[in-house]
């Protein structure tokens, strides 16, 4: 049987009522907020157009259209506003009521899709950006086409006519749109690359090849924005979704064209090159002078990302979506830069003694004798910097330090505040043993201590920050001044030699315990001399050479002011033991020496975690078997490889402490229950043992720990000290019904070959790591 056509009187204009619904369609669709164009009237009549077409084609249009209109509207709406949910089902359910009646008036469809038009309009932004745009479309163009079909021949011309004359005038508004957009688009890439090259050559500090850069960006931009505001493209901002692209264009170029103006502004005012130390002294005041171009490059990126944000991403196609988000993070890339270097420029004039003489105590250290930060400290020195000069301005051994304090035996110190000190760090008593100032792995902790202590060591110096440099950072110095020769040593000491000379050999050629802590004396003052008296390279040179070494927590400063400890935090040089990420699991395995001996600079360390998630319960048990591996060589003195407990010589007793998000359930040693001390210290928790490595042998200590964690979202914050060797991480997680989650590694102390497979990762560290899962089962990467 035929489906009977509602009725709409006997011509297309009767009765008035069917109007009047369609233009009161239309007025509601001007309170809604769809924007195509971007461009507030135009928009309201693209709206009122919209709402009042498919409101009046409903009068021919056949019953089961309105249903999938409505029932578009419904699906969409859902996870909306409450109202807007409702108002969705109830059209749905009128639409599929009035279908079902055996009277099908065209005024009660009409009325049913305008309702549901006024849905459409509003619904919310819900999946891929434009799907609710799209399929609004969908709803539409089912009501469109089945009125088309059911529609008279007079009707069915009269809309070919309408649709032949706005075909004809958008392809004439188009196609200035269409050649703006070819040269926006080679001009566009042009632009991206030449911000990409300008970015890459202020980080290698090349000021000539920034310069260059920024000019062809600059006229790279001009030309974009000039195609895309040119007086014959604008009437295609008034075309639906064409608007959109181009006014995201143009936003990009004007926003690229700021950025590069105030670039180019600090640029020519701060060539980084010009910073270096000559001498031995930096121009401080050059530094200072420096600061505000920068602040001003930063401030005028911050305001383009802004502008980027606002821009309505739900219109854009992906091709331009996709560059709008590259430009974005470029200038999100270029905002942390400029940012680091102002803060830096604002800071560095006053911790080079702008503002009066800094102290600071220098810690040479050496991972050879281990303690829970690296390594003890066998030696200091006194750095002081006044008006930009630096200056070595003594030195010494830490029996010095400990003869200094003058404290009777059994007496604490006067420390203001003993409780921010953990309480395993007291029990190495570093105001009598300075050699264990480094008794704990947060440095700003070590610091803070040896502001407390030098005083009294020191006859009332008070000091204004302390550095960390164990043998490899000792190399990474050499690099920036070369070799030296120093006294009682007929080879020289380079970048090369002079951490194996430090750790191993030294032991050999000076027996003499007196002899050689005198010579590493020299070793320090001769290094630091040339450093504080001689011309260094640029800012490009030194961040080359000491990067690695402080990625790996050989070379540290912590500052006692809370503007330059901000500084010191974002480049990595503060060594904080800060707490696991929130959510995330967290793994650090620490030794101290207990024997004394220096057999640490033959130890070797593998840490394997395994986790296993249980996706029910979100339940997560780690297994972590630590393998101590001593491989030192046979012989040896008694002060190098001896022990003052009775184990065979090459014997390496250490205290050995894992720290973990999670409390430690179980620990064994070689299968045997090993009791532990446990304690919670910065935010961690720790179990710790004394453990006995034999000599050329291996020793096997097991640690299982229990907490709560997210199965497709698993992070592990994972950190090493920087000892001799790295340390070799292994890292499986699996979940216990089975599947093994897919990891990926990220982090500045990764080295070696790291790598990851299904469930596993594998990698050498030294400072800090991230393990995390790479995506949820059928989801999106984090």
């Amino acid at each position: 049987m035929r489906a009977r056509r509602p009725s709409t009187g006997d011509r297309w204009w009767e009765p008035v009522s069917v109007w009047a619904i369609a233009g009161l369609a239309g007025l509601g669709a001007l309170f809604a907020a769809g924007a195509p164009t971007g461009l507030a009237l135009v928009d309201g009549c693209w709206r009122f157009l919209f709402a009042a077409a498919v409101t009046r084609a409903a009068a021919y249009a056949g019953p089961p259209s309105w249903i999938v209109l409505a029932g578009v509207g419904a699906c969409i709406a859902v996870g909306g506003q409450p109202v807007l949910v409702a108002g969705a089902l109830v059209v749905l359910v009128a639409a599929i009521a009035l279908a079902l009646a055996p009277s099908r008036p065209a005024i009660a469809g009409m009325v049913v899709v305008g309702a549901g038009v006024q849905v459409l309009l509003r619904l919310p932004d819900t999946g891929p950006a434009g799907l609710t745009a799209l399929a609004s479309l969908v709803g539409a163009a089912a009501v469109a086409g089945s009125a088309y079909r059911r529609a008279g021949g007079t009707a069915r011309r009269r809309a070919r006519r309408v649709a032949l004359a706005g075909g004809m005038v958008g392809g004439l508004v188009l196609v200035p749109v269409v050649v703006a957009g070819a040269i926006t688009w080679r001009n566009g890439s042009r632009a991206a690359e030449e911000s990409r090259a300008w970015l890459d050559a202020a980080r290698a500090g090349d000021q000539q090849g920034v310069l260059a850069h920024l000019r062809s960006a600059r006229e790279a931009f001009d030309t974009t924005a000039s195609a895309t505001t040119a007086w014959y493209v604008q009437p295609g901002r008034a075309l639906p979704i064409v608007g959109r692209q181009l006014d995201a264009v143009t936003t990009v170029a004007r926003s690229g064209a700021a950025i590069v103006d105030a670039a180019t502004r600090a640029a020519e005012v701060a060539d980084v090159e010009q910073l270096r130390v000559e001498g031995g002294r930096v121009d401080v005041e050059l530094l200072a002078a420096l600061a505000q171009p920068m602040h001003d490059a930063a401030e005028v990126m911050a305001g383009s990302l802004g502008e980027l944000g606002a821009l309505d991403e739900t219109w854009l196609l992906p091709v331009v979506r996709a560059r709008v988000d590259r430009f974005e993070q470029q200038v999100i890339e270029a905002i942390d830069d400029a940012d680091l270097a102002a803060v830096a420029l604002d800071v560095a004039p006053d911790l080079l003694g702008r503002s009066g003489a800094r102290r600071y105590l220098i810690l040479f250290t050496s991972p050879a004798e281990t303690r829970e930060l690296g390594g003890f400290m066998g030696n200091w020195g006194e750095l002081v910097a006044d008006g930009g000069a630096l200056e070595l301005t003594t030195s010494g051994r830490a029996a010095d330090l400990n003869a200094g304090s003058r404290l009777p035996l059994g007496q604490h110190p006067p420390l203001a505040d003993p409780a921010r000190y953990p309480e395993r760090y007291l029990q190495y008593r570093p105001w009598t043993h300075w050699q264990n100032i480094t008794g704990t792995p947060d440095f700003p902790t070590v610091a803070e201590m040896a502001r407390e202590l030098y005083p009294l060591a020191r006859e009332g110096e008070a000091i204004d920050g302390v550095l960390y440099v164990d043998p490899e950072g000792l190399a990474a110095l050499l690099r920036l001044v070369g070799e030296i020769r120093v006294a009682g040593y007929e080879q020289p000491l380079t970048p090369d030699n002079v951490a194996d000379f430090l750790l191993r050999q030294q032991y050999a050629q000076f027996p003499d315990t007196d002899e050689r802590v005198d010579f590493l004396e020299r070793v320090s003052r001769e290094t630091f001399e040339r450093l504080t008296t001689g011309d260094l390279p640029g800012p490009r040179t030194v961040g080359e050479a000491l990067g690695p070494a402080v990625a790996a927590g050989q070379l540290r400063f912590w500052a006692f002011d809370p503007r330059e400890q901000a500084l010191l935090r974002r480049l990595g040089l503060d060594g904080a033991m800060a707490p696991p990420a929130p959510g995330s699991d967290g793994l650090l395995v620490t030794v101290a020496n207990a024997n004394p001996n220096k057999l640490d600079a033959y130890l070797h360390r593998t840490v394997r975690y395994d986790v296993e998630l249980d996706p029910a319960t979100g339940v997560m048990e780690g297994r972590v078997a630590i393998e101590l591996f001593n491989d030192a060589p046979a012989g040896g003195s008694d002060y190098a490889a001896g022990n003052d407990y009775g184990f065979p010589h090459g014997s390496n007793r250490t205290y050995l402490s894992l720290f973990s998000r999670f409390p430690v359930t179980s620990a064994t040693v070689e299968g045997e229950v090993l009791p532990v001390e446990m304690h919670e210290e910065y935010g961690w928790r720790r179990a710790g043992a004394h453990v006995v490595v034999p000599p050329r042998g291996r020793l096997a200590v097991t640690f299982t720990v229990r907490g709560s964690m997210e199965p497709d979202r698993y992070r592990l914050d994972v950190r090493a000290p920087a000892l001799v060797f790295p340390d070799r991480i292994e890292v499986t997680v699996h979940r216990r019904d089975g599947e093994r989650q897919p990891l990926v590694i990220d982090g500045p102390g990764v080295s070696g070959e790291g790598s990851s497979g299904a469930g596993s990762a594998r990698f050498d560290l030294r400072g800090a790591a991230v393990v995390r899962v790479a995506s949820p089962p059928g989801g999106a990467g984090k």
